[in-house]
């Protein structure tokens, strides 16, 4: 496969996107709660004695994830200028239950709403997030109404498709922050099929207090289909044009405002893939007559030869094209961005070795050589699979990064084969956190 980072210019273009529609206003106070979560204690109700057994031996180990914040920086910092990002992918009801074979340590009823909000809600309740960008969301009025009693309001963005119920959503601290503006992402617009049904959710933040800021938040959830890591190229070239255009429409409305820009959710790609080197260096260009290749591991969640399947490279260009992909005239397939963007987590190593004591170990073979391998190597478990899939990017000209939320020990999980969801943490995701401030 020919990987080549060659930087193309050409326009970028724009197609418009569908308005969502704005949840009604409720004013609330946030309360505080407990500061640390423990996500693995004993399962109770295990299929056989095997997983019992796993079980138990994860549970003594204590392997838990503390819902708290670790400075990253010693810089003076202006708690009014400070906003707290959360990104989530909370497992949605429905996928949960159509794949019960993913969670076979759980039996079903557990998998239901009715039993994980129970631990959903306290958790977001003690994160006490400024913003709230969850992925799978599949009962948005359930989650709304017990967001409301917090203090947040919210907006949601099913997927396309009529089989798949589940969406995007944004919740915010109303007495913060005023809505402005919304925009819904809609990756597959002309065509509604369930493989292709994703979406992102674009919405803009006026502070109350500092009306002269500007927060651009994008939740999003990408393309699962690891033999599609071209179309997850595709998507995510066409949410960052989507999002510039959008930011440009509110800057013509609000001349005098600055607009600082946060992406966040779950990329189904992992760290130094084609996915992070496009968000990070802002080019990436690729040989077409290779993407037989590099489609099944440009997103580095690679597959085995032999379940690989064959696609029409026409159908693929095709596809590409109508994502705001650009060909140019030397065989190459090019995604560029605007932005300058830095991902929340990329140094995570440093302070994963001062809240553990371990170094991270280092990721095998990534596709695209970084100085720092800085990034976790674990965010999701699904089935006993270990995956880094979710990510928090923000505009580092406009935005300086303070505190981050831990994760659990990186080393242990990629050992560990951990199940989830469990009865005390409610996804198979865990959660991603940043304090971010805006720079004066």
């Amino acid at each position: 496969c020919m990987l080549s980072l060659s930087r193309p210019t050409y326009a970028m273009r724009g197609i418009c996107c569908n308005l969502a529609t704005l949840a009604p206003k409720m004013q609330c106070t946030p309360t505080p709660a407990q500061n640390k979560l423990i996500l693995f204690p004993n399962h109770e109700q295990t299929n056989t004695q095997e997983q019992h057994d796993h079980v138990t031996e994860l549970s003594n180990n204590e392997y838990h994830q503390n819902l708290q914040f670790y400075p990253v920086t010693n810089m003076q910092t202006e708690p009014e200028r400070v906003i707290r990002i959360v990104s989530y992918n909370i497992l949605a009801e429905t996928l949960a239950l159509r794949h019960h074979q993913l969670y076979k340590h759980l039996i079903p009823s557990r998998l239901t709403w009715n039993n994980r909000m129970k631990k959903l809600i306290p958790q977001l309740e003690t994160l006490r997030g400024d913003f709230y960008c969850l992925q799978e969301v599949d009962n948005f009025p359930l989650l709304q109404k017990d967001l409301a009693v917090l203090g947040y309001q919210g907006e949601f963005k099913k997927r396309t498709s009529q089989e798949n119920q589940d969406g995007c959503a944004i919740f915010w601290r109303s007495d913060r922050f005023t809505q402005i503006d919304s925009k819904a992402i809609e990756f597959n617009p002309d065509n509604a099929t369930n493989d292709f049904d994703n979406v992102a959710l674009c919405s803009f933040f006026q502070m109350k207090e500092q009306a002269q800021n500007i927060v651009c938040l994008v939740s999003a959830h990408l393309l699962f289909n690891p033999q599609r890591g071209d179309l997850k190229l595709g998507q995510a070239q066409y949410m960052l044009s989507q999002a510039h255009k959008h930011i440009q429409e509110v800057q013509r409305k609000y001349p005098e405002a600055s607009v600082s820009v946060v992406f966040a959710g779950d990329m189904n790609s992992s760290p130094y893939s084609g996915i992070w080197e496009l968000f990070k260096k802002g080019k990436l260009s690729l040989d077409i007559k290779e993407i037989q290749s590099w489609r099944t591991m440009i997103s580095g969640q690679q597959i085995p030869e032999s379940r690989r399947q064959h696609f029409d490279i026409n159908d693929c260009i095709d596809c590409l094209s109508k994502l705001n992909t650009f060909c140019n005239g030397e065989g190459k397939l090019c995604f560029q961005h605007n932005f300058e963007l830095s991902s929340a987590y990329e140094n995570y190593s440093t302070l994963h070795k001062q809240i553990h004591n371990q170094t991270m170990e280092y990721p095998p073979s990534p596709l695209f050589h970084d100085d720092t391998y800085g990034e976790p190597r674990v965010t999701a478990i699904t089935n006993g699979s270990n995956h880094s899939v979710d990510s928090i990017w923000f505009s580092k000209n406009s935005l300086e990064l303070l505190n981050l939320l831990e994760l659990p020990q990186q080393n242990q999980l990629l050992s560990s084969h951990t199940p989830l969801p469990s009865p005390q943490h409610p996804s198979d995701h865990f959660i991603l956190g940043a304090d971010l401030m805006i720079k004066g």
